[in-house]
């Protein structure tokens, strides 16, 4: 068995039994995974404690900032750059997704991590400004509690792990930072990967019905086992209703979705294009024609089930030039 089946086989596992074990200095720990009630306390506590917080004197994270502009530390345009580098990120991500050219959207999350590189170091300046903020001891405390409803010594979920009476802060933030580990496994990109991989072909039928899927109803399974068949039925229903989908790509969710989206492009574009009379078409009318694809784009794309034609090779096949009539020709544009 290769590593990464193992490794979705074991996320599944962990997610149906709701919930994973790890060592801590030659101790077992055991958490047990949250659900829908438990997260929706998160923002409550949040305020709860931020609003102690400010009662107490301690600063608003807006007034903190202020006093590091007033003291000379920070700067409106240091915080103009943050903003900034959030919102670039997440309009570069969501352009990335709509590329279709392997090469360019490889290039495209080059981009994104160069921001997302500035971000980080810009992000650790700040925070050492808010080092002590009212938001921050919030979140800190939030994030205890969020612990202690989760964390545990015992595989029967009886007697919770809390900071003080079982450890030092210190050793508390370690084992938080193991926490944290686990969970970021539970991750949208790894949980829509396992449910398209061989071993759980024969589960994904039964996210139709989620109560013997997991044995419980909706409003009592974990975040994580609502995600987990929410994935499974998505795709369960996307391979039934598109049984052309390329077996290259088959377990690729993000692939299965970009080909979907291909195709339902592609059935608007032809419902809006004005009725001919049917012809006999040129082998390479109607391909998609992508200017800047190299030869390795092509061999994915065409991989993926399009059909591509490369403008460099259709302007060796015209003698190194084309007029605008056979260019429209080429993308089908007209008869």
């Amino acid at each position: 068995m290769h590593d990464e089946d193992r490794f979705y086989i074991d996320l599944v596992g962990q997610i149906i039994d709701g919930f994973a074990t790890f060592e801590w200095r030659g101790r077992s720990l055991f958490i047990k995974h949250h659900d829908f009630r438990q997260q929706a306390e998160i923002p409550r506590f949040f305020q709860k404690f931020k609003k102690e917080a400010v009662a107490q004197g301690i600063p608003t994270e807006e007034e903190a900032i202020k006093e590091a502009v007033s003291r000379g530390d920070w700067s409106d345009k240091d915080e103009s750059f943050f903003k900034e580098q959030n919102q670039k990120i997440v309009a570069l991500t969501k352009a990335a997704q709509h590329m279709k050219i392997p090469s360019q959207r490889e290039q495209q999350m080059k981009i994104i991590q160069e921001y997302k590189d500035k971000l980080t170091k810009k992000k650790e300046e700040r925070e050492a400004i808010l080092e002590y903020t009212a938001e921050g001891v919030a979140y800190q405390k939030t994030h205890n509690r969020f612990m202690e409803g989760i964390l545990f010594k015992d595989p029967e979920f009886l007697t919770p792990f809390v900071e003080g009476e079982d450890c030092s802060s210190q050793e508390f933030a370690e084992v938080r930072n193991m926490q944290t580990k686990v969970y970021n496994a539970y991750n949208d990109e790894n949980i829509s990967h396992a449910v398209l991989r061989d071993f759980f072909s024969s589960f994904m039928p039964f996210s139709e019905s989620p109560m013997d899927f997991i044995g419980k109803p909706i409003v009592k399974m974990t975040v994580f086992q609502v995600k987990l068949i929410s994935f499974s039925k998505l795709f369960f229903n996307i391979l039934k209703n598109h049984t052309d989908i390329p077996e290259v790509i088959r377990k690729d969710p993000d692939a299965i979705i970009q080909y979907i989206e291909a195709q339902s492009m592609d059935e608007r574009s032809q419902r809006n294009r004005p009725s001919r009379p049917a012809q006999k078409q040129p082998s390479d009318k109607g391909a998609s024609t992508y200017f800047g694809a190299n030869k390795e784009d092509i061999k994915k794309m065409a991989g993926k089930g399009e059909k591509v034609v490369s403008l460099h090779d259709q302007l060796k096949k015209h003698g190194g030039s084309m007029n605008m009539e056979q260019m429209m020709r080429m993308t089908g544009d007209i008869d």
